[in-house]
């Protein structure tokens, strides 16, 4: 995966480097344009020794599996037109800067065991699949109170993050048992947050209604968890009269039937007029409230960006001003 090693990452926060390492508090990985997965594990090794392009494959093979999936669940591009190897490539920079960090579950191991599963759930059912938040659901080692910027990090599989927030303290698990109040709108053990109450959702043939949902292969209709249409079945989207269809089928306005899901309108190219709506090639569409906007490229990593605005192509984030893959380093508590 020489490709992966090549991809420009200037300021990619040192996931790791305090990753493996309490007492560093190292920022960056390289001060040059370019740094490297091989590069960012180097760093995280200096504790724990581990191999970089053993941890980059495995990465890669993670990645690859969730972008795979998610191209067959969307099928409209991933990330507006990027294709499955950048899709990939990018992910997994994120991927390494997770596994990086200290107390981190994220092993050889354990990546191999999260693309494996993800590969099969999606296989098995992409409705189940995009309702899944977590495909890699791993605990660390970090005990309750401890510092944490990932739920891998953390002995309870749980790190308490406030909305918005870059870091938060591992805390107690999460809920398992219906009934229970949500966390952060969080449950744990498959269970759905649903006004507040961690719920399990109905199989089909359950009685359902607002606080009582159905799994994602059923829709509720009528009070009644039915399984979803399949194609050239009636349907309705918003599940009142009819169920709604299986992923990646979408209902047909004028038929009500399920139908193969329809190609998106073609990304714009870049310095091309957009609007609401309109997605760009390798870019987004900057715009002004009431006036037309133009596709621009996306602000590259380690440059400069403007908090809250998508202007840093997934999965970089805009932080201290600039583009970065990879969440801030959190200082592990003493």
């Amino acid at each position: 995966m020489s490709g992966l090693s090549r991809v420009a990452v200037s300021w990619l926060l040192v996931v790791a480097a305090c990753s493996k390492a309490p007492h560093t508090t190292l920022a960056v990985v390289d001060a040059s344009p370019v740094a490297s997965v091989a590069s960012v594990a180097s760093v995280a090794a200096s504790a724990a020794p581990i191999d970089p392009h053993a941890l980059e494959a495995a990465c890669v093979e993670k990645e690859r599996a969730h972008c795979s999936a998610e191209e067959r669940y969307t099928r409209g591009g991933v990330d507006g037109g990027d294709d499955l190897e950048a899709c990939t490539r990018r992910n997994a920079l994120a991927c390494v800067s997770e596994a990086s960090r200290i107390g981190s579950g994220l092993s050889l191991a354990t990546l191999a065991a999260c693309a494996r599963s993800e590969a099969d759930l999606a296989t098995r059912s992409l409705a189940l699949w995009g309702q899944t938040t977590s495909y890699c659901t791993v605990k660390g080692t970090l005990a309750q109170g401890r510092s944490c910027a990932y739920d891998s990090q953390c002995s309870s599989g749980h790190c308490m993050t406030a909305r918005g927030a870059p870091c938060g303290n591992c805390g107690d698990e999460l809920p398992f048992a219906a009934g229970m109040a949500c966390v952060v709108d969080r449950c744990g053990g498959g269970l759905e947050c649903v006004n507040g109450r961690c719920v399990l959702p109905k199989p089909e043939g359950s009685a359902c209604s607002a606080s009582e949902v159905c799994s994602a292969e059923a829709s509720c209709v009528g009070g009644t968890c039915v399984p979803r249409a399949k194609k050239g079945q009636r349907c309705a989207d918003d599940e009142k009269s009819a169920p709604a269809c299986i992923p990646p089928l979408d209902c047909d306005e004028r038929s009500a039937k399920c139908i193969d899901r329809k190609p998106g309108r073609k990304p714009k190219k870049l310095a091309e007029a957009c609007d609401n709506g309109d997605s760009c090639a390798r870019g987004y569409c900057k715009k002004r409230e009431g006036e037309r906007g133009l596709c621009v490229a996306y602000s590259q990593d380690g440059m400069g960006c403007e908090v809250g605005e998508d202007t840093c192509q997934s999965p970089a984030r805009c932080r201290d001003g600039g583009c970065v893959i990879g969440r801030p380093f959190c200082p592990a508590a003493e």
